[in-house]
C-alpha cells in the first residue's frame, strides 16, 4: 500500500490491504513434531533454537545472523531451512568459529515440523511483500525478530510478540540474548505470537475479501 501511494500516487482511501493468511491447524505448537526434529538433528531439549527460513539467503539476511552468533549464548543453535548455496555461509561460520552452532537443513517437505522444533524466528530480510514465513512462525508460537519491512510493520508489536531488528549483527545478538536470558518473557511472547496469528486465519482473510467485494458491488 505504501509503495502504491509513494510511486503511483494512488489515494489512500482507494486501497484496501488484505494480508496473507495462515493455516492455524497446520502451523501450531506441537510437542511431537518438536521432539522428532530435535532428535533428528541432535538438538538437546535445553538448547534454544533460532530458526531462519528462506530460499534467498542473501536478501533475507542469513549472513547477519551468522555474524551475530559469536555474541550469542553458547547453548543457542541456528536452524537454517531453505534451498540456496550453503558454501559461502558455512565458510563464514567456520571463520567466525560458530559452524557447530548451525544446522543447515536445506529444503524440507514439512516445514511446520521445523517451526515446532524452534524457539525464536529470526528474519533480517531486506525486502518482502508480506512474508508467509513470519505468519507461519507466529502461528507456530515463535516470537519474531525481524526487520521493519512490508507486512512485519503491522504483524510485530514491539515487546508483545517480538522485536524489530536492524541488519546489524550486534543489534541482532542483543535482541536474541533478551529472549535467551529471560525464559518467562520468551514463553509469554510465544503465547502472544499465537494469539496474533489468529487474526490471520484463512477464515478471517476470506471475510475481509468478501467485505471488499460487497462494497464494490454496492458502488
Amino acid at each position: 500500500k505504501n509503495e502504491l501511494i509513494r510511486y503511483y500516487r494512488l489515494p489512500n482511501e482507494d486501497i484496501v490491504v488484505i494480508p496473507n493468511g495462515v493455516d492455524l491447524e497446520e502451523f501450531k505448537p506441537d510437542l511431537e513434531k518438536r521432539r522428532k526434529i530435535r532428535e533428528k538433528h541432535g538438538i538437546e531439549e535445553n538448547e534454544i533454537v533460532l530458526m531462519f527460513s528462506g530460499h534467498e539467503f542473501k536478501r533475507k539476511g542469513l549472513e547477519y545472523i551468522i555474524r551475530a552468533l559469536p555474541d550469542v549464548k553458547e547453548y543457542v543453535k541456528l536452524l537454517v531451512v531453505g534451498k540456496d548455496n550453503q558454501n559461502p555461509y558455512k565458510e563464514l561460520a567456520s571463520k567466525l568459529g560458530v559452524l557447530d552452532k548451525i544446522i543447515f537443513a536445506g529444503f524440507v517437505p514439512d516445514i511446520s515440523e521445523y517451526y515446532a522444533a524452534s524457539d525464536i524466528f529470526v528474519f533480517p530480510t531486506a525486502y518482502e511483500a508480506f512474508s508467509l514465513a513470519t505468519l507461519e512462525a507466529v502461528a507456530s508460537g515463535l516470537p519474531i525478530l525481524a526487520t521493519k519491512v512490508n507486512g512485519t510493520e503491522e504483524l510485530i508489536k514491539e515487546g508483545y510478540n517480538g522485536f524489530f531488528i536492524k541488519r546489524e549483527p550486534k543489534d541482532i545478538a542483543e535482541k536474541i540474548n533478551i529472549f535467551v536470558e529471560d525464559e518467562n518473557l520468551r514463553k509469554q511472547m510465544s503465547r502472544n505470537a499465537r494469539k496474533t496469528a489468529e487474526k490471520y486465519s484463512w477464515d478471517e482473510v476470506a471475510k475481509r475479501t468478501l467485505k471488499v467485494y460487497e462494497e464494490v458491488v454496492r458502488l
